[in-house]
């Protein structure tokens, strides 16, 4: 997309102050440092459109004029990451990492192939990285010393109104970068936003060009729509707008075929929202609880060894993780989650009982290996998360008004 930093109009300044207890102090800190060294640095992205529509922010993400380089300079706690968008991260403890970015501009024709992006390593002004970004409720930065919004493209009208909309046409930026169809939907699900018309319409035309993007950003999508408290809109988006059948064809064929599926599913989904995945101990074990209805009704009754029905739930994932670039490691935790969690459901309320804890350790002669630890942590992960998503989905199954077509 073409943007002539010339033409492009002054911004509209509004007057707003983030709640402090709302604010993260590491990323004030960093804005203020690259201030004193003379550097433009704002806030920008979910962590203000989130402050605006009263959600508490959670990531915070820095825009400014220093070039990567430049961040490495002032603060010693940094790395640069990234080939397609060199980007600095700024170390904390505790694991923590806030991101910085150099302002961007619209990526020259050698940088892509057709519509779509492949490298966007061109530094710009804050004018021209607010008009690259996707959407507008996106493209607001908000300066923490001046306590200050600055609009470029119209983000606070649409925020207040609770729109989401296209920087530009939305066909055109979702061929730049197909993923951005994905989030959306997952904007739409999770503020409670309306779709621009337009934007609407790109939602519909330009489905196919999803089978450009990069197989394992998929994943990563589909995880984030069951993991944002807005899993059941998120999936009934994806279904409105025929992506299910792209990205998911086994489940909904499944859905098409058995409609009470589909409302299993949701209710299943409905607890999830509800519940959060806090407990859960490995977060691929949320695509178990997705595709468990599916996979009792292809199971119809039948039993068996955890190793057996772990080969039934192994065929009926492998494709997705096919499609989705999942790692060999990731298939095996949600085949293995969705076993136990069948073998689980045939046995009494009392054996379940005691599967929610892990066994306790024997020592022979000392320590187990650390070999021992990780197998037999692997098993206890899978155990733990089985017995929380069986309490969940019988849960599910008290709200479910199919529940008996299912079967």
């Amino acid at each position: 997309m073409s943007n002539n930093s010339s033409a492009t109009p002054s911004p509209i300044i509004y007057d707003y102050q983030m709640p402090r207890e709302s604010t993260d102090l590491d990323a004030l800190s960093i804005v203020r440092r690259l201030d004193r060294s003379a550097y433009l640095a704002y806030f920008v992205g979910g962590c203000v459109r989130d402050s605006l529509l009263g959600v508490e922010p959670k990531d915070f993400d820095i825009a400014t004029s220093a070039r990567p380089r430049d961040v490495r300079q002032v603060f010693r706690n940094c790395r640069l990451i990234g080939k397609r968008f060199t980007l600095a991260h700024v170390y904390f403890p505790q694991n923590k990492i806030i991101e910085v970015a150099t302002f961007r501009q619209a990526p020259s024709a050698d940088d892509q192939e057709g519509e779509l992006i492949l490298q966007d390593n061109e530094f710009g002004t804050p004018e021209s990285d607010a008009y690259r970004r996707d959407f507008t409720i996106n493209a607001l930065f908000y300066d923490p010393i001046r306590h200050e919004i600055i609009d470029y493209c119209g983000g606070m009208e649409d925020v207040y109104r609770r729109v989401l909309r296209s920087i530009g046409p939305a066909d055109v930026r979702f061929k730049e970068d197909p993923i951005r169809m994905l989030r959306a939907i997952k904007f739409a699900a999770r503020l409670g936003l309306t779709f621009e018309a337009s934007l609407e319409e790109a939602l519909r035309s330009e489905r196919l060009e999803l089978l450009k993007a990069a197989r394992p950003r998929f994943s990563q999508e589909l995880l984030r729509f069951l993991q944002g408290g807005a899993a059941r809109t998120s999936y009934e988006l994806l279904e409105r707008f025929d992506y299910l059948s792209l990205l998911l064809p086994e489940l909904s064929a499944a859905w098409s075929e058995v409609p009470a599926l589909r409302e299993e599913t949701l209710s299943c989904l409905d607890v999830l929202d509800e519940r959060g995945t806090e407990q859960l101990v490995d977060e691929y074990s949320l695509f178990a609880l997705l595709w468990w209805p599916t996979f009792c009704h292809l199971m119809a009754g039948r039993e068996g060894s955890v190793r057996h029905v772990k080969w039934a739930a192994l065929r009926l994932i492998a494709p997705l993780a096919a499609r989705v670039r999942l790692s060999i490691k990731q298939l095996h935790a949600i085949t293995r989650t969705l076993a136990e969690l069948y073998v689980m459901s045939l046995r009494s309320e009392e054996h379940i009982n005691t599967h929610t804890t892990p066994p306790k350790r024997k020592r022979r002669g000392g320590d187990q290996t650390q070999a021992q630890h990780k197998a037999q942590g692997g098993v206890a992960k899978s155990t733990r998360d089985a017995a929380l998503l069986l309490t969940w989905w019988r849960e599910a199954q008290g709200r479910s008004p199919a529940r008996d077509e299912a079967s």
